[in-house]
């Protein structure tokens, strides 16, 4: 935690150094604006603005040594100052989770802190730079974005992957004379993993038991042969990094026959470790367990995207069309230095990820109430024919860890009244017949307080990503309250 803080400010350190180097710059885009400056406005300041959460899980299967109700509490609050060329912006993030059930970390509470937003903007007619901690949103669609790879995320909960920040300096370029094209560049030294539900120690080797968080009830429990049958124990090391810079950008193409596209590019780290395995243990003796021992890298990557949103008006409605695909180039230089025992597990492939999807409100009312869907095909697609599935040679049966090959997503939204909505959301898989829905009532009890009831259940093949979690149906008791 301290080492992460005194990087942070480095990191801002180096950033406020590369914003003074290029001050001059400003000098240069407002002389070739030809515009008359504007004078300056006093200082105003914005906030205190903010949002209190709460979330509640409870899980129908009981199973020895794993909680069936979990709870989560968020608080964030937003201030800002600014005049006519600076803004500065502060929104700290803080939240608790009970019981904190992790992969060889398990705690009983556990108090999280981010600062959500940290940053100085500085504006001009031609450029903005701003530096600091930031959520960076790339892709037009809708949720599911292939493109969207600068900010790592919270997966403790893989249905629920909260964005983290990230330390970055990201300059916009939005020539007044060319105003419907845009170039977003982005770049920062640093890197930060996703946060897994399992612990990633920081030195030496830890004990993992799959009975310390839900999600990892998949791993399986023992090894099996025609022979013997041994209990299978696990370990994991502290993981192995690259060099950590990353850089990006992003040019955008806006109102081109009422469409909006954009093309972006990126090389940085994968944000989700690869996993070798080591085993030890007497397979002779089925009373000595067999312990399977992981040890994560990270490596290198590079994506090419591109995206696009527009809408067509066939039949007198309105239907908004969708599309993002990247093109993802993984390094496995690491991985081809490494013992040829483990370069099987690390060897990945290069693959493709996109998602068309179409949304529609009707425009008439069904029984009073207003109708919205929204259809997504998301389809993944190795490439190269390199990767084989990690651990294989050691073990059979570890989980399923890519939650999509070949999907459809659908959304359907009933808005009742203003108070009132009932939705549902429907993730399949048409290569391995698995699926989760997640059907909710929400209420919008005034304008800045509402409270949802939902649920998440699996179903189909245990070989798929969603199957596999066929002992985690639960329900979701949520409320919000702004201010």
């Amino acid at each position: 935690m301290y080492t992460w803080m005194k990087l942070r400010c480095l990191a801002l350190c180096l950033f406020c150094a590369i914003l003074w180097g290029l001050s001059p710059l400003a000098a240069l885009a407002e002389e070739a604006s030809e515009e008359t400056p504007q004078p300056p406005l006093p200082w105003q300041f914005g906030g205190p603005a903010g949002k209190i959460s709460n979330s509640f899980q409870t899980y129908f299967q009981r199973i020895s040594g794993l909680p069936t109700l979990q709870e989560r509490l968020d608080f964030e609050l937003e201030g800002t100052v600014s005049d006519t060329i600076w803004t500065a912006k502060l929104l700290p993030w803080a939240w608790v989770r009970e019981p904190d059930a992790i992969g060889a970390l398990p705690r009983k509470t556990r108090a999280f802190f981010e600062l959500k937003e940290g940053w100085v903007d500085r504006v001009s007619t031609v450029w903005d730079l701003r530096v600091g901690n930031q959520l960076i949103s790339w892709g037009a669609a809708d949720q599911i974005n292939p493109t969207d790879q600068w900010n790592p995320r919270d997966l403790y909960d893989p249905l629920n992957a909260y964005k983290l920040p990230m330390p970055t300096a990201k300059l916009n370029v939005h020539p007044p004379e060319y105003a419907d094209f845009t170039l977003e560049v982005l770049a920062t030294p640093f890197f930060r993993a996703s946060r897994l539900p399992i612990d990633l120690p920081e030195s030496g080797t830890k004990d993992l038991s799959k009975d310390d968080s839900r999600w990892l009830l998949p791993m399986p429990t023992r090894v099996s042969t025609a022979a013997f049958s041994a209990p299978l124990e696990y370990k994991i090391t502290e993981p192995t990094f690259p060099s950590t810079w990353q850089a990006g950008a992003r040019f955008q193409a806006l109102r081109l026959g009422g469409w909006d596209f954009s093309a972006s590019y990126f090389n940085g780290v994968e944000k989700i470790p690869r996993m070798t395995f080591t085993k030890a243990g007497n397979a002779a003796n089925p009373a000595l367990p067999i312990t399977l021992t992981l040890l994560p890298s990270f490596h290198r990557m590079q994506l090419i995207g591109i995206d696009g949103s527009g809408s067509v008006e066939p039949w007198e409605e309105t239907f908004g069309l969708r599309f993002e695909g990247a093109a993802v180039l993984r390094d496995n230089s690491r991985a081809e230095r490494a013992a040829a025992q483990f370069q099987p597990d690390l060897i990945k492939d290069d693959y493709l990820n996109f998602v068309v999807g179409v949304d529609h409100t009707v425009k008439k009312k069904v029984y009073g109430t207003v109708l919205y869907g929204n259809l997504m095909y998301v389809h993944y697609q190795r490439i190269s024919g390199r990767e084989q599935v990690a651990g294989r040679m050691l073990v059979e049966g570890l989980p399923n860890v890519d939650p999509w090959d070949h999907d459809l997503v659908l959304y359907l939204e009933d808005r009742i009244n203003p108070t009132w909505k009932v939705t549902n959301t429907l993730v399949g898989s048409f290569d391995n017949f698995d699926t989760v829905v997640s059907p909710a009532v929400h209420m919008q009890i005034i304008d800045n307080l509402k409270a949802s009831l939902g649920g998440d259940f699996f179903f189909g093949r245990k070989l798929g990503f969603f199957g596999q979690f066929y002992d985690n149906n639960r329900l979701n008791l949520s409320g919000s309250y702004s201010f």
